[in-house]
């Protein structure tokens, strides 16, 4: 029993001695113990305890860490150990001691402090088992540091609360009824909370360090008063464009409302409504809109959850409306060239003299010229920079869509007409005037050969033709009708319902000798 710590402390009550104190924090006790043990000529360690303050807490769990301040006279050097709550020895120096020490204790002050008393000794063995000097029962005064409020700043119906803190620190910041825990961070523990809705006017805000595994009090609470803007009403109001003021078909239509009152809606010209909404910070709002007519035409805004309504006329420049009738892509592997067939037409509203498409970098770029009486008929080399995705169009779900535009449109990415990209049609290339009894064949522009032609006869018969690596077909077909025949050449719809071709349609002249 020589060996445990405890035992030098009933040899010592017995004897009469004082020990080191079970001190009031106001003057922590020490113990020498010398003479304690079995043998006089065992010279075990004294030890003496002045100070334990807190330093710091983990940004792990928020337990506190502390140091020790003492004294120690020993013939060799010891460690500092301490007992936690079930009265197991841990080891508390970092390094072994002699002499006096002020040391970071390296388990956390809540694994140490039991019934608000620490009892150290020292030990020159690892364990603590051999030769420990005397229990010392050491009352430390743990007051965790206030934090500071560095500063409060009120905004509209808001507040943000800076300041400073020992390192790692819980804080706990209350205003207005609504309480934060934020952690202090850095070297210098700064910390800082946002609170986003704080009624009107002057209010305390609180702040204090908390112990968050309940171990040590918490601190001091610091206050510091802030002052919350009420609401602002801001009337509905467009800050552009201005009245009678010349604007694309396309527009941005800008302005300011009150935030919180739902979101403003926009028209011009009696086209499609649509909504903005208002940023609380700025109070601003944006919408862009297309009128449908052009000349002078009405700009309507309205704010429907307070019914504030602002209404005035601005110039829309002419446009032109395009129709694109037929797009597809021709493949001819014998040339190794894909070309891009366009074919349509646009109003002579507005003096447009291309057809644009958008690329991939979202630009628009030329793809075709507009005749003078309005109309684009062009075949080019396939641009591969045409920026392409999926569109329903017309109710028919596409894999392959375009979007094209003319400069009186607008110039934005959002100024567009989506048109399906299909795969070519298939071209009759033997003559129109035929026997009864005849060979049709053709060449298919779509250079997809796994899908046969079909053609689609007025008596309801269907022929099939097989697409050869050429890219031509023939079929032969018997009994037509007399007259003018027009026939439908068509291929099948793709496997997965979504990519398809051009179909080509053309008027057999039907003649007992051709």
């Amino acid at each position: 029993m020589a060996g445990f710590p405890g035992f030098a402390v009933l040899l010592l009550s017995l004897a009469g001695l004082s020990l080191a104190s079970s001190a009031s924090s106001a003057s922590p006790a020490t113990a020498a113990g010398q003479g304690a043990g079995p043998s006089a000529s065992v010279a075990r360690p004294t030890l003496s305890i002045s100070r334990v303050v807190p330093t710091s807490f983990s940004v792990l769990d928020g337990s506190l860490r502390g140091e020790a301040e003492g004294q120690v006279a020993s013939p060799e050097a010891v460690h500092l150990f301490a007992y936690n709550s079930v009265n197991a020895p841990l080891r508390v120096s970092p390094l072994r001691l002699n002499n006096s020490f002020r040391i970071p204790l390296q388990v956390p002050l809540n694994s140490i402090v039991v019934g608000g008393t620490i009892t150290f000794f020292a030990s020159a063995s690892e364990s603590g088992a051999n030769d420990p000097s005397a229990s010392v029962r050491f009352r430390p005064n743990i007051v965790l540091p206030a934090p500071v409020i560095t500063s409060a700043v009120g905004g509209r119906n808001s507040a943000t609360v800076h300041g400073t803190a020992l390192n790692g620190a819980r804080v706990q910041v209350a205003l207005a009824g609504d309480v934060r825990m934020v952690m202090a961070n850095g070297h210098s523990g700064d910390w800082s909370v946002a609170f986003a809705t704080v009624p009107e006017g002057t209010h305390e805000v609180s702040a204090k360090v908390v112990d968050t595994l309940r171990t040590f009090p918490d601190s001091a609470s610091v206050t510091r008063r802030v002052v919350a803007e009420g609401d602002i009403i801001r009337p509905l109001h467009v800050t552009s464009p201005p009245r009678d003021f010349p604007v694309k078909r396309s527009l941005t239509v800008t302005g300011v409302a009150s935030p919180g009152r739902g979101n403003v809606r926009v028209s011009v010209g009696g086209g499609s409504v649509v909504e903005a909404s208002v940023n609380n910070g700025n109070h601003g709002w944006y919408a862009r809109v297309l009128s449908p007519v052009h000349g002078s035409v009405p700009l309507l805004v309205t704010l429907p959850q307070t019914g504030e309504t602002v209404s005035y006329p601005v110039k829309v420049d002419a446009f032109g409306d395009l129709v694109v009738n037929q797009l597809t892509r021709n493949m001819n592997r014998e040339a190794r060239r894909q070309t891009l067939v366009a074919q349509g037409t646009i109003s002579l509203d507005a003096m447009d003299t291309e057809v644009r498409y958008l690329s991939r970098e979202y630009v628009w770029k030329t793809l075709a010229p507009v005749d003078e009486e309005g109309r684009f008929n062009h075949e080019v080399d396939y641009p591969t920079d045409i920026l392409l995705g999926p569109a329903t169009i017309d109710g028919v779900r596409h894999a392959q869509a375009a979007s094209f535009n003319i400069p009186s449109l607008g110039d934005t990415p959002d100024d567009t007409v989506r048109v399906p990209l299909l795969f070519g049609p298939s071209e009759l290339t033997s003559p129109l005037r035929v026997g009864r009894d005849t060979v049709l064949t053709g060449f298919d522009h779509s250079g997809v050969v796994t899908y046969g032609v079909k053609i689609d006869l007025p008596d309801g018969r269907q022929l099939r033709a097989t697409v050869d690596p050429d890219q031509r077909w023939s079929v032969a077909v018997g009994q037509l009708p007399l007259g003018r025949l027009p026939i439908e050449i068509s291929k099948d719809i793709n496997e997965n319902g979504t990519s398809r071709f051009a179909v080509a349609r053309y008027v057999l002249d039907v003649v007992e000798h051709p």
